[in-house]
């Protein structure tokens, strides 16, 4: 084995601290504390898990120094968080309040009480507040940044102890619907996936159905654009890492949540669609071999087969001695896949990491804060 491919060269990294990749890391972290809080790895007195529940604490522990580390370098006197280079990514930081919000819920310890710390607790509380209060009023101006505005806004609604804060999160993200998504029309995939997700988070958290039933003809329009024998769309032959994390994420968010007009249409689609961008066109840098077979725990047999490489397509070299990491861009020409940039980029693959955590079922993080806002 090559062990030179498990090292990326120094020489090549951008050195600009990034608030999208800050954010998303930690997002990833706190979601997998919940993951590893869950009781599929039993309790501190048995005899499983120990290794897992070790796991959860330590990225929870990772997430609050992220976050320390954003608060006291990366915030402005606007109140929100710039690159190291001074830009200004909008989506960034309604990624970080949804990440500073669950640090809130771990640290308060209702949700997971093994990861309850008093004394963090009012940093991320009131992190979540001043930020919150720096994007209040902001109109986004993509499709993506909706999506990540709705689904921060509701996040952050679950989690704050105040009512007039959660109110009026709930109207942000209401308004950003109503202004933005609803009867969104669009050429490009990506954003009809991301307007797709905005719009069925808000209508779980609201229990109000017609914000499901306006994702519909959204799905219409990527089922027409949609190959379903090669698992892509025709319209677009170019996927960067952070395209294909908004084309999971919304058909996975129209499979658990969507009405069941497109539920059943979407779950196939999905899986068509996985199977191409993630298992088939080498995004994938280099992969465990199949969870289904012997490897699997007892905790991972319930879940769906497609999320795994076949046993018997187990990656080849030169996959095997590389780091698991997504590649930067794929391309589809002539029925073909090819990677044009495996280059590591944290923002999008974290996003797409996000995104694969939340297809379901899978044990205990929190794509769809339980509430009902109503």
């Amino acid at each position: 084995m090559d062990f030179a491919g498990m090292r990326l060269d120094p020489e090549s990294f951008d050195q600009t601290v990034r608030v999208r990749g800050q954010a998303e890391t930690m997002l990833k972290e706190t979601q997998w504390a919940h993951n590893f809080g869950n009781e599929h790895f039993g309790t501190p007195a048995g005899d499983f898990g120990a290794q897992q529940r070790f796991t959860g604490v330590m990225v929870n522990m990772l997430a609050q120094m992220q976050a320390q580390y954003a608060m006291q370098n990366l915030m402005g006197e606007d109140g929100l968080f710039h690159d190291s280079d001074g830009a200004l990514d909008y989506t960034a930081n309604w990624v970080m309040l949804h990440a500073v919000a669950d640090l809130a819920v771990l640290s308060k310890g209702e949700v997971q009480p093994r990861y309850m710390n008093p004394d963090m607790f009012p940093m991320f509380d009131q992190g979540a507040a001043m930020l919150f209060q720096a994007l209040n009023g902001r109109t986004p101006e993509s499709a993506p940044e909706a999506a990540a505005a709705i689904r921060a806004l509701i996040y952050f609604a679950w989690a704050t102890g105040d009512v007039a804060m959660h109110d009026t999160a709930l109207a942000q993200a209401q308004a950003i619907a109503d202004g933005q998504l609803v009867g969104f029309t669009s050429d490009n995939v990506v954003d009809i996936a991301a307007a797709m997700t905005g719009l069925i988070a808000l209508g779980n958290a609201l229990g109000d159905s017609q914000y499901q039933s306006a994702a519909d003809p959204l799905f219409q329009a990527l089922t027409a654009d949609f190959d379903a024998a090669h698992g892509v769309f025709r319209s677009k032959d170019v996927y960067n890492v952070d395209d294909v994390a908004w084309l999971i994420g919304g058909l996975n968010w129209a499979t658990q949540q969507g009405s069941d007009a497109i539920k059943t249409d979407a779950a196939a689609m999905l899986t068509a669609v996985y199977e191409s961008m993630i298992n088939l066109s080498g995004i994938q840098l280099s992969a465990p071999p199949g969870k289904d077979g012997a490897m699997a725990g007892e905790y991972e047999k319930n879940l769906p087969s497609e999320l795994y490489y076949h046993p018997i397509n187990t990656p080849p070299p030169p996959m095997s001695g590389m780091l698991t990491v997504p590649a930067e861009e794929i391309v589809w020409v002539a029925g073909v896949w090819s990677v044009t940039s495996n280059r590591f980029v944290t923002g999008g693959a974290m996003h797409l990491a996000n995104e694969l955590n939340w297809l379901g079922p899978h044990l205990g993080s929190v794509p769809f804060p339980p509430f009902n806002a109503q």
